[in-house]
């Protein structure tokens, strides 16, 4: 099964491929992570441009879903992540790496960082 190849994703994603929280881009993206085909379509450090100026729009609104997808992201591009797809951020995880910011018991359960698969 590919998806436990991955350790992101497992029955969850299952779960929801094809619901109404199934949205085609994250789909995509998980089906990317499950083959460790990470080319890029839409670059991460393109991903991380268009979080932080959504951050940056928001002037102070707190938005914390993308506050820990921007630290997240960010530290992937300084792990050299950054030309690779978006999805490629799954791989900054490591097999449990803290990031600053992801709550713990997230990467323990092996859960992707991304608020939209989440």
């Amino acid at each position: 099964m590919p998806w436990a190849r991955t350790g992101c994703c497992r029955p969850g994603a299952r779960t929801i491929e094809g619901g109404p929280l199934g949205a085609p881009l994250a789909d995509a993206k998980l089906h990317k992570i499950a083959s460790g085909d990470f080319a890029p379509e839409f670059p991460l450090e393109w991903a991380l441009k268009d979080v932080d100026l959504a951050i940056a729009a928001a002037e102070g609104t707190r938005l914390p879903m993308l506050d820990a997808v921007s630290r997240h992201w960010h530290a992937a591009v300084k792990a050299g992540y950054g030309r690779d797809d978006v999805s490629a951020a799954r791989l900054a995880l490591g097999d449990a790496a803290p990031v600053e910011g992801l709550p713990m018991e997230l990467i323990q359960r092996g859960r992707p960082a991304w608020p939209i698969i989440g």
